[in-house]
């Protein structure tokens, strides 16, 4: 065997700090447990790619699209007097890809508006073709969660942020001289700080539950189709395909019920005497679909709405 090139003490050294000797620790969870860094970074990950499964099934079904639209042409008619506090925060998320806004707020606020920009939306003021293409209606991931995505979907960048707490504290062991500068010219301290006041905004609106608002959206829209049925003997049927497990009918039911709310609207204005401010109270199917709205979640999910009186 050739003699080795390498000296006796680095031989020393290379064996007393090869990684090969470091035995696993006992806890399995021991990464988990004693890195909070990697623990909350790991969690946020999960957060993330929950939600971007929740709008990926909302955009598959649709319903929270639907409801928005009942939702805010109830609101804006003065129908119902209760908040959808979960339905109102995705709204103003969402202005862009449900009603084509341009801010938070920025909502169609009468008949004609209202309808309009569900048809706009659904592809029948369009190009169907190029609309189908672009799908301006599938609602987005959240904005400020689109940078961490990029910054958390590696575990390179996971491991980096662990590694700020081994580097900060080597620093604050090793004698601080000219020659001996700090690893890093961002503290750990610092930097928890300032990532510490963004992120409680960033996870409330990561952590919308879409998923359990689908399923009550779905359920809503299949009270009112019941109820336009056994008192105004009106038939919305499923447009669900065998193949599919998506039914896009109640978007189309919103859709009469906002048009049939247009058209009274018109023939209201033309009949009443110009001297009468009463506001237009909404179309037939509109009144009933706001009863059938407060009434479903004061029922069976009270803890999703406030009471506005």
């Amino acid at each position: 065997m050739a003699p080795s090139v390498y000296s006796s003490s680095y031989q020393r050294y290379k064996e007393d700090t090869s990684v090969f000797t470091i035995r696993p620790h006992e806890d399995e969870n021991f990464l988990t447990n004693y890195n909070p860094i990697y623990r909350g970074t790991a969690a946020l990950l999960l957060a993330l790619k929950t939600e971007e499964a929740g709008i990926a099934l909302a955009n598959h079904h649709m319903t929270i699209f639907a409801t928005a639209h009942l939702y805010n042409a109830l609101k804006q008619l003065h129908v119902i007097d209760i908040e959808w506090p979960a339905l109102d925060r995705i709204i103003a998320l969402q202005v862009g890809p449900i009603f084509a806004g341009q801010r938070p707020g920025d909502l169609p606020k009468t008949p004609q508006a209202i309808q309009s920009h569900l048809e706009l939306r659904v592809g029948l003021k369009s190009n169907q073709k190029l609309f189908d293409k672009k799908m301006p209606w599938k609602l987005q991931v959240c904005g400020a969660g689109v940078a961490m995505r990029t910054q958390l979907a590696s575990e390179d960048m996971r491991m980096h942020a662990s590694h700020m707490i081994q580097d900060d504290w080597l620093a604050d062991l090793e004698p601080k001289t000219k020659y001996n500068k700090p690893r890093r010219h961002v503290s750990l301290v610092k930097f928890v700080k300032e990532f510490s006041d963004v992120l409680p905004h960033l996870v409330r609106d990561i952590r919308i539950d879409y998923i359990g608002l689908t399923k009550i959206c779905k359920a809503l829209m299949t009270a009112i189709r019941v109820k336009m049925f056994t008192e105004l003997r009106i038939n919305y049927p499923s447009m669900k395909k065998p193949e599919e497990s998506n039914d896009h009918g109640p978007v189309f039911m919103v859709l009469e019920i906002l048009t049939e709310s247009r058209t009274e609207e018109m023939r209201y204005l033309r009949l009443r005497e110009r001297r009468d401010k009463t506001v237009f109270p909404g179309g037939e199917q509109l009144l009933l679909a706001g009863k059938a709205m407060e009434d479903f979640l004061r029922d069976k999910h009270r803890t999703q709405i406030k009471d506005v009186a």
